[in-house]
């Protein structure tokens, strides 16, 4: 008994380190994104709507903190697994709250766009990345795929995310600027554009740093940097979508 005590100790002492280390390595930017996140919770429960999307923004930032911060950022450096087995859990966890995130932006975007052709994009683009993703969970479950490849498609997947996503925040700014329904809401108080611009600024800035980190994966001086430029783009990100809480108007306008 006095052994396993010993040996526990030994795994937390070990996973406390390997957390700080990893931290530091990142310049404590997971920390700053779970007080963004955190931040965006509060608003949204301060500043609660009847409203379907409203309410699916708290979860995207509930999910952000269980997903990223609990299940990567934390739980993963206690787990004594290795190799495969490692990378695989961390991808399956990425790819599972970019589903959550591009199903829930999505969904934002045919609500606020509200046209025929919107919505016929927003469910075939949500169906063949939500089929992507399971394709490619079972592939890391049931198929030799190593740690490359799993690497590999997990940032491919990103990119299709990231890259909809763009593209999306072009059309929404396009029509908030030349609808006339958009005319008597001054900018500042518009939520659906502190969204999209929070969107659009977390893909353009994330899209080259996750390329350039997957190039020189083998620097992890510039790798680690490039991972915390994301995470500083993620966090403004919930500053944006706190903001948009804040203005108590529909989210639809």
């Amino acid at each position: 008994m006095a052994n396993e005590v010993a040996l526990l100790n030994c795994l937390m002492n070990k996973g406390w380190q390997k957390l700080f280390t990893y931290w530091n390595n990142i310049h404590y930017t997971t920390p700053i994104l779970f007080s963004c996140s955190a931040l965006a919770i509060y608003f949204g429960i301060k500043y609660l709507q009847q409203e379907k999307i409203f309410r699916l923004f708290i979860f995207y930032c509930i999910s952000s903190i269980l997903l990223i911060n609990i299940t990567l950022d934390l739980i993963s450096n206690f787990l004594t697994l290795k190799g495969k087995s490692y990378v695989s859990f961390l991808e399956i966890i990425n790819s599972l709250f970019a589903l959550i995130e591009i199903a829930i932006f999505l969904f934002f975007f045919n609500s606020v766009l509200n046209t025929r052709k919107v919505r016929a994009a927003c469910l075939t683009i949500g169906c063949i990345f939500a089929l992507t993703t399971f394709i490619f969970w079972l592939e890391i479950l049931l198929t030799n795929y190593n740690k490359h490849n799993i690497r590999s498609t997990s940032y491919l997947l990103n990119y299709f995310e990231l890259l909809i996503l763009l593209v999306f925040c072009l059309i929404h700014f396009y029509d908030i600027f030349s609808n006339i329904k958009y005319q008597d809401l001054p900018i500042s108080q518009n939520p659906s554009i502190w969204i999209s611009s929070g969107i659009f600024f977390y893909c353009v800035v994330s899209l080259p740093s996750l390329l350039i980190g997957e190039i020189l994966m083998n620097n992890k001086s510039v790798y680690f940097t490039m991972g915390a430029i994301h995470y500083v783009a993620f966090s403004i990100l919930f500053i944006f979508i706190a903001k948009a809480f804040s203005c108590k108007t529909s989210l639809a306008v």
